[in-house]
């Protein structure tokens, strides 16, 4: 995943407000078909993002918090081609989506899915802070694709890279430093 991609400040949520794209990307060794609950048929992943914001205290010395903790709603999980295609080659290369809202959800080996700034719950509230900022999103943070009851289509092969960290810096009206840190091998995206 990653959260680098037009990341913005705007006044959305009546003040200081960080918002951001994050791009899903399946670099498993198969396709990924959400799973639904085997009592309920519910969808799992019912919340695919957490995202927690903490600030630089330069008098602790290190970053406290979170000063802003969100999730974000799933709607649906799709092969989505518009923006991926512009961050990973191989997605260019396929012109099919297998996955779609208003089919199976999921995400295809070497394909994303894009929540696009200002989709809905795309952002973290900054407020009166200023200086050093640090944005984890965290994938799965109910661990729901951890399931053994579920099938293996469902599970996730590696939870551990189910995050990104991006830094960046605020003074109170300039956006500047900022920087993405994966937790995975961008090139591994591409199979």
């Amino acid at each position: 995943m990653g959260l680098n991609f037009n990341v913005s400040v705007t006044n959305r949520l009546g003040g200081p407000t960080l918002e951001f794209p994050i791009l899903t990307a399946n670099i498993g060794g198969q396709h990924f078909t959400r799973p639904r609950d085997p009592d309920t048929q519910q969808y799992l992943v019912r919340q695919v993002y957490q995202y927690d914001l903490y600030w630089y205290d330069p008098d602790v010395g290190d970053y406290t918090g979170p000063i802003d903790s969100r999730r974000k709603n799933t709607i649906c999980m799709i092969d989505d081609g518009n923006r991926g295609r512009r961050v990973f080659q191989c997605i260019a290369d396929r012109l099919n989506p297998f996955y779609t809202c208003g089919g199976t959800n999921g995400v295809s080996r070497g394909w994303a899915d894009d929540y696009f700034r200002g989709l809905q719950g795309q952002w973290s509230f900054i407020g009166d802070y200023t200086g050093s900022f640090m944005l984890i999103a965290t994938l799965d943070p109910d661990n729901d694709l951890q399931r053994t009851d579920i099938p293996d289509s469902g599970r996730d092969g590696n939870p551990d890279n189910n995050y990104s960290m991006l830094f960046f810096d605020w003074d109170g009206s300039t956006l500047a430093n900022v920087d993405n840190v994966l937790s995975f091998d961008p090139g591994a995206v591409c199979p």
